[in-house]
């Protein structure tokens, strides 16, 4: 069994989502598991964040009031941060939408802290 409490021992993520709840859900989930996590409510504010700490990961909604989420994933893009989508559209037009859209890797809410 892997040790949650240490799985993402000094990693650093971005949490990205507009809905506060989940941010802080997934936020606090992922410091549990041992990373350091900055959550934003748009991708614009994270892009911000992106540039300056160079996360190892971000963790994002795929519908981000205000956009700006595919200026985003070209930033992660060229810097080499892989993105991982959670989103509660779960039909396959939503995940081609979200893999060309840029992100690595698509998971449908709700979705278990262990599993980030």
């Amino acid at each position: 069994m892997v040790d949650a409490d240490r799985i993402l021992d000094g990693r650093k993520v971005v949490v990205i989502d507009d809905h506060e709840d989940s941010v802080e859900l997934f936020r606090v989930a992922l410091e549990l598991c041992g990373a350091e996590a900055r959550g934003f409510a748009s991708a614009i504010d994270a892009e911000d964040a992106i540039l300056e700490d160079r996360p190892d990961a971000i963790v994002s909604d795929l519908d981000v009031r205000g956009g700006g989420i595919e200026q985003l994933l070209a930033t992660a893009r060229r810097l080499r941060i892989p993105a991982l989508v959670l989103t509660g559209h779960a039909r396959q037009e939503d995940l081609a939408r979200a893999l060309a859209a840029g992100f690595d890797d698509y998971r449908v809410k709700p979705i278990e802290p262990i599993e980030l």
